[in-house]
């Protein structure tokens, strides 16, 4: 007969660090920022299982999921030992999911560890080729937490469009903003470039004089956001405006992430962003007429006007599924 050991436990457990009721610990060695591709880093991981008693006792024989989120060749993986292949008196005891010990254990993306007297199960890790920011998902007594190994790659940094419209009582004046992130983090002090072959930009520096050209750099503030003024001047249709940013340890922008086109309808009154997986196009209409780019609609107090907003790719086809926003910018308009 097979014979399966089980655990008792009081009240309602908790996944924690051993010295926190909050957080799995991770060793400094991983998140530093020192880490680099294909180092071993031995008890990289830590969580804590505790009992739902007053005293928040330690657990031991509880199986804790460690699983690397990133399953591709370059991803991390786990190791079942925390300190070298030769030194196994610290090893973690790994378990399959009935929480049976595991003879010969192999690196892998998903471990389960029992926890030790002390209520702790600890798990090494290499590290992987991809990504700065690498995820360990824990998972124990029916808690999930993410944790990081963070290494000295280059963070991953995204330009993208954050506000586009023109200015109220401007025919041929708008606003552009774009947002600059390094791992989805807000990252300031970056110089973002504006160009254009029509129209001229003009950058708001801080604490200095603007500066109306149509090449213009901007350096974002604290939350990521650089923002110029483009004035279209008498040019009409579809008018474009590039934004770029170095890539994070280049002196040039040379990802397509760091390299946007915002597309101005002068004359429609609309400011759409763009990039090369999707462009979007904007038409009006009055009644059930049609109108095409630029045309004005006048009307009478009271006329019901319909618009209507097409998304296109790159090749002019139209994209499903693309959320729209429109906004009213003159302030004379109900």
């Amino acid at each position: 007969a097979n014979t399966v050991t089980g655990v008792y436990v009081y009240g309602f457990p908790t996944l924690s660090s051993a010295d926190s009721e909050v957080g799995v610990a991770v060793v400094a060695g991983a998140s530093d920022g020192t880490a680099t591709s294909g180092q071993t880093i031995g008890s990289a991981f830590t969580a804590t299982v505790r009992d739902g008693t007053t005293t928040r006792a330690p657990i031991n024989g509880v199986p804790v999921k460690f699983e690397v989120k990133d399953k591709s060749i370059g991803g991390g993986q786990l190791l079942p030992n925390n300190a070298s292949p030769t030194d196994t008196t610290d090893d973690p005891i790994i378990v399959d999911t009935s929480n049976r010990e595991v003879t010969n254990p192999r690196p892998g993306k998903i471990l389960y560890v029992q926890t030790a007297g002390s209520g702790t199960a600890t798990i090494g890790y290499e590290v992987g080729s991809v990504g700065r920011r690498q995820v360990v998902i824990v998972s124990a007594v029916g808690e999930t937490e993410e944790v990081e190994a963070i290494t000295a790659a280059a963070p991953e940094r995204v330009l993208s469009v954050h506000t586009n419209r023109k200015q109220p009582g401007s025919s041929n004046r708008y606003d552009l903003i774009t947002r600059v992130t390094d791992d989805g983090e807000n990252a300031p002090n970056v110089i973002v470039t504006f160009s254009t072959v029509k129209g001229l930009l003009t950058n708001t520096p801080a604490g200095g004089s603007p500066v109306t050209l149509e090449t213009v750099a901007e350096v974002a503030d604290s939350e990521g956001l650089a923002q110029v003024i483009y004035d279209a001047g008498d040019n009409t249709g579809a008018l474009d405006v590039i934004a770029t940013v170095a890539k994070t340890g280049t002196a040039a922008p040379t990802d397509v992430n760091n390299r946007i086109r915002i597309t101005i309808n002068a004359g429609s009154g609309s400011v759409t962003p763009t990039t090369n997986q999707q462009q979007q196009q904007q038409g009006t209409g009055r009644n059930v007429l049609s109108f095409n780019l630029g045309t004005s609609i006048s009307g009478n107090t009271g006329d019901e006007i319909n618009l209507q907003a097409t998304a296109r790719d790159q090749d002019g086809f139209t994209v499903p599924q693309v959320p729209v926003t429109f906004t009213i910018s003159d302030s004379d308009v109900g």
